[in-house]
């Protein structure tokens, strides 16, 4: 009697091929991380288009941080051109920018640009402490829950800066656009700055 024909497979009948299949797998998903956090680090630099056509700051008023108290809202800002800037204490990118704002703020102060810092996600006693330590003097609104960032843009990294004409439109700056995602350069800002105030009060 003829014994039957013993036939090896070659794994393309989908059976698993042991640790040659798994190891091709746990390459595969590797590889996959990698393009997508490069992808990741590439949006995250690179300037954003204001999401939904929006083209103005909307109506909005926020609390002060402090034991002052008292809001501030766009009435107090219309009439005169802004930067505004999204932080936390949390946001590493923030501890390099914001001395750097704050410097800016004091060269340019009296000359009719308006700086806002919009802390967001943050804890009270936290944003405090983290602008008291850097020595910020320019006002600090709380947006704890993204209130006004969501309506300007789906975007909600950190930094954030949005340069605002004295008529409440956004600027777009060549290079950066109406947007800087990530810490602003000293140059940029001061740029924005200049732009802005070409253009004059409302």
């Amino acid at each position: 009697m003829d014994e039957p024909e013993v036939v090896l497979g070659s794994g393309s009948d989908g059976e698993d091929d042991g640790p040659y299949r798994r190891r091709s797998l746990w390459l595969f998903r590797l590889v996959a991380l990698g393009l997508a956090l490069t992808l990741l680090a590439y949006f995250a630099v690179r300037p954003a288009p204001q999401e939904g056509g929006i083209e103005r700051l909307p109506k909005f008023e926020l609390e002060l941080l402090g034991d002052e108290g008292g809001t501030l809202g766009s009435d107090d800002l219309a009439g005169a051109p802004v930067i505004l800037n999204f932080w936390a204490s949390w946001c590493i990118p923030c501890r390099e920018e914001m001395p750097m704002f704050q410097e800016v703020f004091e060269r340019y102060e009296g000359r009719g640009i308006q700086f806002v810092g919009v802390d967001v996600r943050d804890s009270p006693d936290k944003a405090q402490a983290f602008i008291d330590k850097l020595g910020i003097t320019y006002p600090i609104v709380v947006d704890p829950d993204l209130t006004l960032l969501e309506e300007i843009t789906d975007f909600d990294g950190l930094p954030l800066t949005f340069f605002v004409r004295a008529d409440g439109t956004f600027l777009e700056v060549e290079g950066v656009g109406a947007t800087q995602i990530g810490a602003v350069s000293e140059e940029q800002l001061i740029e924005a700055i200049d732009l802005l105030l070409e253009t004059g009060t409302a």
